[in-house]
């Protein structure tokens, strides 16, 4: 049976080691094709090029996931660079821009991650904190928890899920694993919040009619110590294709 294919948006950096000196690489994590595989589908890398190919990459897939990286530029959501932002990538905005329009525009169902979430909250005209520090409330949260030097597939903190699919799988609550410093701060027009934290971030959202998912937590880590993680991928897939092998 031909296996739905997935494509997976990757990332680019210069990898400081004296054997790869100043060579970029195009890679994702691991746990991305993983997830895929285990779920019955095939995953096929999509490096990041011209936003004008974006139509042609997206006719060779079924779906898309967009995972995590680079913080997403300001000037998308209309305000200017803080002192606190992070490493950004205006190619890679740019590419992943496109990408979501022509996904959207083919019906390609997308699985956002971290990053992706919060590009795809941008696409929609939602804003973003540029970091933590900024976010109000009298609940504090560690969203990056590399800083408590906590693996990657630990979960680090609680997580209220508002949404009746997202509770079948994850209960009315549950822990996830946290890396990331910047978050939504205004949701996007037509994207539901379906999972929050204690401090009134969103750590998860959808858009059922143009078939988008998003998290903000890494799931595909995650599934290393969490099979329930797992059982997000899988999902996906079966609500939005009607064959997988």
């Amino acid at each position: 049976m031909k296996k739905v294919r997935i494509g997976i948006v990757a990332n680019r950096f210069l990898k400081k080691e004296p054997a790869f000196a100043n060579e970029e690489l195009t890679y994702t994590m691991q746990g991305n094709v993983a997830a895929v595989i285990e779920s019955g589908a095939l995953p096929i890398l999509i490096p990041i090029t011209d936003p004008g190919d974006a139509t042609q990459y997206l006719s060779q897939v079924d779906g898309l996931i967009l995972p995590g990286g680079q913080d997403v530029q300001p000037k998308l959501y209309g305000e200017p660079e803080s002192d606190l932002l992070g490493v950004t990538s205006a190619s890679r905005d740019s590419f992943e821009l496109k990408v979501i329009e022509i996904a959207i525009q083919q019906k390609k169902p997308i699985f956002a991650i971290c990053r992706g979430a919060q590009l795809v909250n941008v696409y929609f005209g939602g804003t973003l904190y540029q970091d933590e520090s900024l976010i109000k409330g009298k609940v504090r949260i560690e969203h990056d928890q590399t800083r408590l030097a906590i693996k990657n597939e630990i979960p680090s903190h609680m997580i209220k899920i508002v949404d009746e699919e997202l509770q079948s799988v994850l209960g009315n609550s549950t822990k996830v694993n946290s890396l990331h410093h910047q978050a939504i701060k205004k949701i996007g027009k037509g994207l539901t919040i379906t999972a929050v934290a204690a401090d009134g971030v969103v750590e998860a959202f959808k858009n059922d009619s143009q078939k988008i998912t998003a998290y903000q937590w890494h799931p595909e880590m995650q599934q290393r110590s969490d099979a329930r993680m797992l059982q997000l991928f899988k999902i996906f897939l079966q609500k939005n294709f009607t064959e997988t092998s």
